[in-house]
């Protein structure tokens, strides 16, 4: 049996990360923690973090990041667009997260998207 990367870049992950009294699920792509992307994530935030905004619009899938109180609630998209909007404090440690998460051998137990 072979490893094929183009099938290991569409599982999915979910890691956990705390900021402050919260908690929220965040699902990635594992498959895309590559050294190719990571140098270019850290070498377009040298200057400022929108490199770190276009890679973790790749990474991510889905989390449980909301805007409002009540039924106004509504979730912050994963888009570069919508991650404009989380402080960076945030963004650092949920990447953090997931590199702890992919780190550990956690990110081995994937599923497959659909």
């Amino acid at each position: 049996m072979t490893i094929n990367l183009d099938e290991i870049a569409l599982n999915e992950a979910t890691a956990n990360v705390e900021f402050g009294h919260d908690t929220a699920d965040i699902v990635y792509k594992p498959g895309l923690l590559t050294g190719a992307n990571i140098a270019k994530m850290q070498t377009a935030s040298e200057d400022d973090d929108g490199g770190l905004y276009d890679f973790l619009d790749r990474l991510l899938v889905d989390w449980d990041v909301e805007r409002g109180k009540g039924k106004a609630k509504t979730k912050v998209p994963t888009t570069k667009e919508g991650l404009m909007t989380v402080p960076v404090p945030l963004l650092r440690k949920m990447l953090t997260a997931i590199m702890e998460h992919a780190s550990l051998g956690e990110a081995e137990n994937t599923s497959s998207a659909g």
